[in-house]
């Protein structure tokens, strides 16, 4: 069983022509990625039938459809509305995420904003991103999302740059230890680091950062990894105390293969986890149980 814990799904209009899309609703950030400014897009599109179809052929059981992390509120008000109708055939399979933007809302707005939303059926909100939507980890209105989500067990998907990198379009350095203090913060709060949490489990070699994880209910997806690091990461994570808190994330549609696939599919995210220094039994747990015991309410089957 294969349950997918990160991937995403964009309105017709965006895949048609993101470029104006983007512009018209003040979204550089996604446009900027999506169509880059000088060199070749890995973005590929799909509709919900289409993903359906992707999943089939993998093997994929469930996926967790994420939001984005768009700069207007009105984008992020406008894609929720779209995702929600849209995934309303398809519960059984995807589970819909809502977006949202701390950096631009009241506190008493924003938690208005995910009443609303937690009502309507979203399964957690994400994916967001302190760095590319411009707040912080301490911020008011944040803090109180995060305690509102708490009480609910409401996930949430960070998406986390690692503080070392080449440079690249979209990734900005980011303090590791800002998202550790936030975790042990709300220790009862499900949070998914994406991008397998921009290298922070490597850290738990140390003794008291792995003691400080194991606090918290501290998750990382493996979203786009075959485009960030060697299937031979995994080596360097200890197997007992993080090992079972890798979720499988695709990060589908966007093309990951060397060179990018013609349509987007789940076989290069398969193709690398196949490659990854684990037994049979680990990669097994990576690719759904470990979701199914952090995350029950979200992929029982």
């Amino acid at each position: 069983m294969i349950l997918d814990a990160h991937t995403h799904l964009f309105p017709p209009a965006a895949a048609a022509d993101p470029v104006v899309w983007a512009n018209e609703r003040g979204e550089s950030h996604w446009r900027d990625l999506v169509v880059p400014p000088d060199g070749a897009s890995r973005q590929g599109w799909a509709t919900p039938e289409e993903m359906i179809a992707a999943m089939d052929q993998a093997g994929v059981t469930k996926a967790i459809v994420q939001g984005w992390y768009w700069e207007n509120p009105d984008t992020v008000a406008e894609v929720n509305d779209w995702t929600l109708a849209t995934l309303a055939p398809y519960r059984q399979r995807l589970i819909p995420f809502a977006a949202i933007n701390p950096a631009k809302t009241r506190p008493a707005d924003l938690l208005a904003e995910a009443e609303k939303r937690y009502e309507e059926g979203f399964r957690g909100f994400g994916e967001i991103s302190p760095a590319a939507q411009g707040f912080s980890l301490t911020d008011e209105a944040w803090v109180a999302l995060a305690e509102w989500a708490q009480k609910r067990e409401f996930p949430l998907c960070l998406h986390v740059n690692e503080p070392v990198a080449h440079p690249r379009l979209g990734w900005q350095p980011e303090s590791l230890q800002d998202y550790l203090d936030f975790a042990l913060a709300f220790p009862r709060l499900p949070i998914i680091l994406a991008h397998l949490g921009g290298l922070l489990p490597i850290f738990a070699a140390n003794p008291r950062v792995r003691w400080q994880i194991c606090q918290t209910r501290l998750l990382f997806d493996t979203a786009a990894l075959p485009l960030l690091y060697n299937a031979r990461i995994f080596a360097a994570l200890p197997a007992r105390s993080i090992l079972p808190r890798i979720l499988f994330g695709s990060d589908f549609p966007l093309l990951l293969g060397h060179p990018p696939e013609v349509e987007p599919s789940w076989q290069p995210s398969l193709q690398y986890l196949a490659k990854a220094p684990l037994s049979e039994e680990q990669k097994t747990n990576l690719l759904g149980t470990n979701a199914r015991h952090h995350l029950p309410s979200l992929f029982s089957v």
